[in-house]
């Protein structure tokens, strides 16, 4: 089982938004990445997010419920800690951890 969650203007719009990033269980929290936007490590992923938060959006998960902010960034940082696998946990390129251990993919994914 797995959940994604978006940047969304108001919860079940048609177009997803701007994907954050997804839980599921037995893996770490995986983060979007975007190196060509600089958003390479947990700190600028999240300086992003705060950005959107300032103009209005939400953090929604994939079934419409609206994330209460510090909660989803404290579940980001916390999911499948200790021992959960990372996105660099399987070959294709374009994942990677950051300097915390924070797992990274730069492509699209469901």
């Amino acid at each position: 089982m797995s959940t994604n969650y978006y940047m969304q203007q108001k919860p079940n719009a048609e177009d997803n938004g701007l994907h954050l990033g997804k839980r599921s269980a037995g893996w770490r929290f995986t983060f979007v990445g975007d190196a060509d936007l600089g958003v390479v490590d947990y700190e600028s992923w999240k300086d992003v997010v705060c950005r959107h938060l300032a103009c209005g959006l939400k953090v929604v998960d994939e079934y419409g419920v609206v994330q209460n902010p510090a909660s989803f960034f404290r579940m980001a940082k916390e999911w499948g800690l200790p021992d959960g696998k990372s996105c660099v946990d399987f070959s294709g390129g374009g994942q990677w951890l950051d300097k915390d251990g924070n797992s990274f993919y730069s492509h699209e994914f469901c």
